[in-house]
């Protein structure tokens, strides 16, 4: 962890899938170890209003959506992930 913090731009905004839990995990703390998160499961949600509660989708969901990148069937991979994470 600190290699990842030396390394880490105080400004750096981190993006992902439920980034938080990721942002967690790693024990860092925003406006300490980086400058904002961007959570993608929260800009691509939609309102549902016949349940009243809102819509979450998939990274592949949204990958599919926005950059025609169907999943290719391979296992969850974080690498995988991350690098879709930064084109959605």
């Amino acid at each position: 962890m600190t290699i990842l913090r030396q390394h880490l731009p105080k400004n750096a905004v981190l993006v992902g899938q439920n980034i938080k839990k990721d942002v967690e995990w790693l024990e860092l703390q925003e406006g300490v170890d980086f400058g904002a998160m961007l959570d993608l499961s929260a800009l691509f949600r939609v309102w549902n209003a016949k349940y009243s509660s809102f819509t979450y989708f998939g990274l592949d969901h949204a990958s599919t959506c926005c950059l025609g990148q169907a999943n290719d069937g391979a296992a969850h991979n974080a690498v995988t992930d991350a690098v879709k994470s930064m084109q959605v």
